[in-house]
């Protein structure tokens, strides 16, 4: 597959005895629709995080003062940095690919291959602990996430792995049919045709957004045909409250102001235009 090609020449660059950060040995892995098998035709970047696991940030909040000056001491203060590993990622990859094909964006560094080959959204990113209980290094409750900056500085937090693990889990047999993932791409579908039709803005919906809106619909609505899922899926959506909305990683909502939520008119205006695209259709 493209997506693994590309993955495997960052992974190449980013881990060979040139690299300025093969030493601190970071987690590289896929993420977004090609990871979570939720890819149609036309998308175009794949997406790649860059984790630098020996600094992170934290969110003591759930913690009472004991537990906070505990974790506060168990760790030492990181000498290293999220802003000079992304600098030295961003070298590594002009350095292995040249400074042509290597850019910076706004969220992500990106890399254009040519020849055919996917290009590649880099995301370098340090860890996050959201912690719910700490005692001490081994005996601690947290969830997992990453942690980055836009162009603008704005920190950006998310919980990618465990974004993948729940698709996973709501996509068995025992739960959605199998359908979970196939009901995704409709839906992206969906709207890549009301794009191109003139009944949504462009870009509002971005994919994301649009497989966390589906993840909401209860297990239930994924029925034994395309047609019956997304009927029930746009009826359950509908009449679901917004603050219920979760993003797929069960930790953020959906609805928010950061850059990794959505904005709740451009939901609405998405859900208008389904409901008038399926009674069009029937």
């Amino acid at each position: 597959m493209g997506s693994t090609t590309s993955y495997n020449s960052v992974r190449t660059a980013l881990e060979g005895a040139n690299s300025r950060v093969a030493a601190r040995r970071p987690d590289i892995y896929l993420q977004g629709s090609y990871r979570n098998a939720t890819n149609i035709y036309g998308d175009s970047d794949v997406d790649i995080v860059v984790e630098h696991r020996g600094i992170f940030e934290r969110d003591c909040s759930a913690l009472d003062f004991e537990a906070i000056q505990r974790q506060k001491s168990a760790y030492t203060v990181a000498t290293d940095s999220w802003e000079q590993f992304r600098d030295d990622v961003f070298r590594t990859l002009q350095d292995y690919y040249t400074s042509a094909r290597v850019r910076q964006g706004d969220k992500s560094i990106k890399v254009i291959f040519g020849l055919g080959r996917i290009a590649a959204d880099v995301v370098p990113a340090i860890g996050y602990k959201k912690y719910s209980y700490f005692f001490s290094d081994a005996v601690q409750i947290k969830q997992d996430g990453i942690a980055f900056r836009n162009r603008a500085r704005t920190s950006i937090v998310n919980f990618p792995k465990i974004h993948i693990a729940n698709g996973e889990a709501k996509n068995a047999a025992n739960r959605t049919n199998g359908r979970y993932k196939s009901m995704v791409r409709v839906f992206k579908n969906a709207r890549n045709r009301l794009v191109r039709d003139g009944l949504l803005v462009e870009n509002s919906c971005p994919s994301y957004c649009v497989e966390c809106f589906v993840y909401n619909a209860t297990d239930v609505c994924f029925g034994t045909s395309y047609q019956d899922s997304f009927a029930k899926i746009v009826d359950y959506l509908g009449a679901l409250p917004t603050q219920q909305f979760m993003s797929q990683n069960g930790i953020i909502p959906l609805f928010g102001p950061s850059p990794v939520q959505w904005n709740t008119a451009a939901a609405a205006a998405f859900l208008n235009a389904l409901q008038n695209l399926w009674i069009n259709w029937a």
